[in-house]
């Protein structure tokens, strides 16, 4: 599964840093808790992953629902290519 399926519906922003780390193969997929100390502390782990996230919302791959804390990604997202 990519991070487009696994973001595709409304998900909690700790879960979709996780999906994307996992993507990256920084986390392991099956040790979600035994990472969150990262995404909880001032460190450069989460320094880095939450900049990945604000750029992925940056470029409208992902949405943010900033009352709810929820990310998902943008179904009408696309890179437009040239010949």
């Amino acid at each position: 599964m990519n991070l487009k399926e696994k973001l595709n519906e409304w998900t909690d922003i700790d879960i979709a840093i996780h999906h994307i780390a996992v993507e990256l193969n920084l986390f392991k997929t099956d040790n979600f808790t035994g990472y969150l100390w990262i995404q909880w502390t001032e460190n450069k782990y989460n320094d880095f992953l939450t900049d990945i996230l604000q750029k992925l919302i940056k470029l409208d791959m992902l949405e943010i629902n900033k009352n709810e804390d929820m990310i998902r990604y943008n179904k009408d997202f696309e890179i437009e290519t040239k010949p």
